[in-house]
């Protein structure tokens, strides 16, 4: 394996285990920077949990990860600083809003409850998306749910956002046509 500096992604001997059971066993991974992976396999063989250890929402049992130059155990809020999450549309919780997971997104970059608040009506506001922020993502398009907790808006190494089949009549710009528009300044930390 190459340098983990160098490395969007890197695991060693990652593992994890839950009581008796072992969820992942010895993950060795190298993930270059641009490069698209993807985890297969059947339920229960450990692709969430290895995702949950990568974003630092699960504690590692053994090994180690460094995701975007930060390891996962030692540094995890610079993780959280330089990587964005999207959930799947079937991990959504259909009665959340669509400001909710804005808000848990903020959360999950490390930002405090009153800054996250702030950024989330920012973001609303930059995207014309007040007429279904209090929406039940359930109520959405699946591409409506996804957009709403992009992680682009809120990681402080990106400079734009596009958004993809935005809700009919919707005001929000549509993919491609975010040039400027979207850019924003990074989340603030105070």
């Amino acid at each position: 394996m190459g340098n983990a500096n160098s490395s969007a992604i890197r695991t060693v001997g990652l593992g994890r285990d839950f009581a008796e059971r072992t969820a992942v066993h010895g993950l060795d991974l190298e993930v270059n920077p641009g490069e698209v992976y993807g985890l297969l396999g059947p339920n229960g063989s450990g692709k969430s949990t290895a995702v949950r250890m990568l974003t630092t929402m699960l504690r590692p049992s053994r090994g180690s990860a460094v995701v975007a130059g930060a390891d996962v155990v030692r540094d995890p809020e610079a993780v959280r600083r330089r990587i964005g999450v999207v959930l799947q549309q079937t991990a959504l919780d259909p009665l959340m809003s669509a400001r909710e997971l804005l808000l848990l997104q903020g959360r999950l970059q490390s930002l405090t409850a009153p800054q996250a608040r702030a950024r989330c009506e920012e973001l609303i506001a930059r995207f014309g998306a007040d007429e279904f922020a209090d929406t039940a993502t359930g109520k959405l398009s699946g591409a409506g749910a996804a957009g709403s907790i992009s992680p682009s808006p809120w990681s402080s190494d990106r400079t734009s956002s596009s958004w993809t089949n935005p809700p009919p009549g919707s005001t929000r710009p549509a993919a491609g046509d975010c040039g400027t528009s979207c850019a924003h300044s990074p989340p603030t930390t105070a």
